[in-house]
């Protein structure tokens, strides 16, 4: 459509015009009566002559709205939570709220000292004469002031001694989740033992240094998503969990509807919650027929002991306090397991492909190992369902969980380290920006475990 400009007679003019036909002009109702309207003046045949426009009036200003009234304070209660749960690198909600922070740390200290001084007091949180009294013979023997007040030398202090003292199956925490519905167990297997591996239904031996509470003890909660009698299982996938305990891991495992074999706690006492040999449980994707899962009990990222500080600022120190540069995790920061949770896995992957492990057929065979190469992230031919030992990052890209404890269970069994030698050799070889790790030399005399 042409360009129609106002003249300086307050006419219009078409401007695509010019040069062609300069003289022509188009008036105002022309231009309106084209544009769809009847003119200025609302009636047929008005005047010519173009008119100014009209201002439009100002409207008139509104009243101010009255301001409503601030509603009443609550004087109820408020109800807050004293913690929450991390899952996967965020707090979970808690469905009940827990004891005051200053009564768990004072149920850790006497945790604690009962595993440190072989003592029995009372779990209960309360600081009474008796657990005062155990304060100060620990911090005589420690050669701190015994003073019965536990503040932060005596607390490193426990956790030192604690740490050098293996935990104890007494230790173990109890499951506060409810039972999932599972199948009854088979007659013989009521024979077996709440301290040994249940594989098809049968109480098997522990390794030596090995503590084991299995799904017999009612503390222990069992996990169950179908059985797999007679199938053959030969694998095994580390996970490790982003909680800070056990019972942690329990109850976030029975909210996400999913459950593994074992879990590993952070003073390498492990707890079994499902027949190794016989059921199937949700926790590897399309490798849960055939696999045998363990959980290892691991913030993984420093951002989870950041929260921890945060949402339990009075709660039991943890024991994960080292963690290294790590190119292949989200963040760039890897928290190392304890020394006694790599022990002990290391100590477990020699028993499952054992003959001892009755009932299994997982070999060793390290599906992250080519060459001298080791992969902390996705393996391309652990999609195939190959016989052996798999961190869970190994077959998922998403994942980043477990390949650290497969590599220092590779430099026990194969690199024949010793723990110190190994955990160091894998703290320093994980310490990278990419995903491959360069692993040593194997020695002559590999597998030093007793």
């Amino acid at each position: 459509m042409n360009e129609r400009r106002v003249s300086g007679d307050g006419e219009f003019y078409d401007s695509d015009a010019i040069g062609e036909n300069a003289g022509f002009r188009i008036g105002f109702e022309e231009w309106e009566e084209e544009r769809g309207g009847r003119g200025r003046g609302g009636r047929a045949g008005a005047s010519l002559r173009p008119l100014r426009p009209r201002p439009r009036p100002v409207p008139r200003p509104r009243p101010w709205p009255r301001p409503r009234p601030w509603p009443r304070p609550w004087r109820g209660p408020v109800f807050i939570p004293w913690g929450s749960e991390p899952t996967g690198g965020a707090a979970e909600p808690v469905d009940e709220p827990s004891a005051p922070p200053e009564s768990e740390h004072v149920r850790w200290v006497q945790s604690s000292l009962n595993t440190i001084m072989g003592l029995r007091l009372p779990v209960d949180g309360v600081m009474g004469p008796e657990t005062r009294s155990a304060v100060r013979s620990f911090q005589e023997r420690a050669g701190l002031p015994a003073d019965g007040i536990v503040g932060p030398d005596t607390e490193r202090a426990l956790i030192d001694a604690r740490a050098r003292r293996p935990a104890p199956p007494s230790e173990l925490e109890t499951f506060e989740a409810p039972r999932l519905e599972i199948d009854e167990a088979p007659p013989h297997a009521a024979q077996a033992s709440a301290t040994s591996f249940l594989v098809r239904g049968v109480g098997l031996p522990t390794a030596p240094a090995l503590s084991v509470t299995n799904f017999l003890d009612p503390r222990v909660q069992r996990f169950v998503a179908a059985t797999r009698p007679g199938r053959a299982v030969t694998e095994l996938v580390v996970h490790e969990t982003e909680t800070w305990s056990s019972a942690d891991t329990a109850k976030l495992l029975q909210k996400r509807r999913l459950g593994v074999h074992l879990i590993l706690g952070a003073h390498g006492a492990l707890t079994q919650h499902g027949d190794l040999g016989d059921d199937i449980i949700s926790h590897a994707g399309n490798h849960n027929g055939r696999s045998i899962g363990v959980e290892v009990v691991n913030p993984i990222f420093e951002r989870n002991l950041r929260l921890y500080t945060r949402v339990r600022p009075h709660g039991a120190p943890l024991p994960w306090n080292r963690t290294i540069a790590a190119g292949w995790l989200e963040g760039g920061s890897y928290v190392l397991p304890t020394p006694a949770q790599a022990e002990a896995l290391a100590r477990l992957v020699k028993w499952i492909t054992s003959p001892a492990a009755r009932g299994l057929s997982v070999p060793r065979r390290w599906i992250g190992v080519r060459g001298r190469n080791f992969a902390m992230r996705l393996v391309p031919a652990a999609e195939r369902f190959t016989a052996g030992i798999y961190a869970h990052s190994h077959f998922s890209a998403r994942k980043q969980d477990g390949p650290w404890l497969v590599l220092y269970a590779w430099l026990r069994l194969e690199a024949g380290l010793t723990p110190g030698e190994a955990y160091e050799e894998a703290a320093r070889s994980a310490a990278i920006r990419g995903t491959e790790v360069v692993m040593p030399e194997c020695r002559v005399t590999p597998d030093r475990l007793v």
